[in-house]
């Protein structure tokens, strides 16, 4: 492993600042402009990691916290920006969490998650739709009923809740459809 520090080049970005080279050459690296780069000498982001790989390619959000009684484990991306004015003060204006459904117990064969999506209402974080292991989707609510694989709920005082198919197509002959079927019969 060798660690190599260089302010070669003229430009934001010429050359890396800080290289990280194992024997098949640079594996890590921070550049001028600030970009990190994983498995590429050229990061066009604030992050790019980059794998030749035949099969996925992954990056992992790790809770390694085995207490017992931990069911409430989640482990969360945050889309984050500064208010005008003040970089110092930060909100998560999104965030998709994963998490636990159930303690996860050691040789347990029940061990699901859910994956939640959020988004920032007036300074706080409100869950808008999740996804359980069974696959049903709840949006507006965070336990949809275990028998819609579907569930939308919104509190609306005052107005309508509706569900809205829309088709935006201006060729003749388009169609918007909401079909109920079974295996043999549409309804």
């Amino acid at each position: 492993l060798k660690v190599s520090a260089s302010n070669r080049g003229t430009g934001a970005g010429d050359a890396a600042v800080l290289g990280v080279f194992n024997t098949n050459g640079e594996i890590f690296r921070v550049q001028n402009d600030g970009n990190v780069g994983i498995g590429t000498d050229s990061p066009d982001q604030l992050l790019t990691a980059s794998k030749s790989v035949d099969g996925d390619i992954g990056i992992s959000l790790y809770n390694n916290d085995t207490t017992s009684g931990s069911a409430s484990q989640t482990a969360s991306l945050y889309f984050d920006f500064a208010r005008t004015g003040s970089s110092a003060i930060q909100r998560a204006a999104g965030t998709i969490t994963a998490g636990k459904e159930q303690e996860w117990e050691s040789g347990s064969g029940t061990q699901d998650g859910y994956l939640a999506f959020s988004t920032l209402v007036n300074s706080g974080s409100v869950e808008r739709m999740r996804i359980e292991s069974s696959g049903n989707v709840g949006i507006g609510t965070i336990s949809p009923y275990t028998d819609a694989q579907l569930h939308i709920s919104k509190v609306n005082a005052g107005g309508d809740n509706s569900l809205r198919i829309q088709n935006s197509s201006t060729v003749d002959g388009t169609t918007t459809s909401l079909k109920f079927t079974n295996t043999t019969i549409d309804y």
